[in-house]
């Protein structure tokens, strides 16, 4: 359940959302590294949709847009991102002052419902995807730890990779039946990994985009990218699971 998942990852999350705050209070002053600061932006927004936060996720996608819009050439974007960043910082600090959970409410979920949303039934077929393999592709450390852990807790299989060097030698390796790959990865253009992977790959894979970015806008990107699917994690950390599971047992559905 959410609340269980917020608990094991509340102090890395806060931990991780203040070091990324602090990053672009200082990228903020350097415009040359607009897309650095986007990046930040993006990750930090993907992190907070995975726990629930909207608030947090949502005020952060609208600071990478600004700070893609301020890279572009847009002066005023800067702006924008400097209020977002305010925003963020205050918005952690009132989750951080949040009264923690008691430990048996945590323990009290069983493993089986940790992937479902609250009133979302578990997907059909399911059992057909059990132990199966799939290889997570983030350059966040807790949206990797946080989606092979969720993973694991419905009888899947999951490691994850940083980037494409390390998802490469995990295809080899590891050889998964699905790669959920975030759709931006430092050095690749958007959904850039997923040709690489049809190429190394001398097997059936079925290669998922994943990222903050709304259904619609990664709808567009994976057709152009050739990708199998997509799930915003917009979506929550029980969409993401349940659609990964729904794949894995043969859906086709987008």
């Amino acid at each position: 359940m959410l609340d269980e998942l917020r608990a094991r990852f509340r102090t890395r999350f806060i931990d991780t959302a203040r070091g990324r705050v602090h990053r672009i209070l200082v990228l903020l002053g350097q415009p040359e590294r607009a897309e650095e600061l986007a990046a930040e932006l993006h990750a930090l927004a993907g992190e907070a949709a995975m726990l629930g936060l909207d608030e947090i996720s949502e005020t952060a996608r609208r600071g990478e847009e600004a700070a893609r819009s301020w890279h572009r050439g847009e002066s005023s974007a800067q702006v924008r991102c400097a209020r977002g960043a305010r925003s963020l910082g205050q918005q952690i600090e009132r989750f951080a002052s949040e009264p923690v959970p008691a430990a048996k409410e945590v323990d009290a979920a069983p493993a089986e419902q940790a992937a479902a949303a609250p009133g979302e039934a578990a997907p059909a077929g399911g059992e057909s995807a059990q132990g199966a393999r799939v290889l997570v592709v983030d350059d966040s450390a807790l949206v990797s730890a946080e989606l092979v852990d969720a993973l694991g807790q419905v009888g899947l299989d999951a490691i994850s990779a940083a980037d494409r060097s390390e998802a490469l030698t995990a295809l080899g390796e590891f050889r998964p039946r699905l790669v959920l790959t975030d759709v931006h990865l430092p050095g690749e253009p958007p959904g850039g990994l997923c040709q690489a992977l049809r190429d190394a790959a001398d097997y059936p894979l079925i290669v998922v985009l994943v990222s903050g970015r709304p259904d619609a806008e990664l709808a567009a990107l994976a057709a152009e990218v050739g990708a199998d699917g997509y799930v915003s994690k917009q979506r929550g950390r029980g969409g993401v699971i349940s659609y990964i599971q729904r794949r894995l047992a043969g859906d086709d559905e987008r």
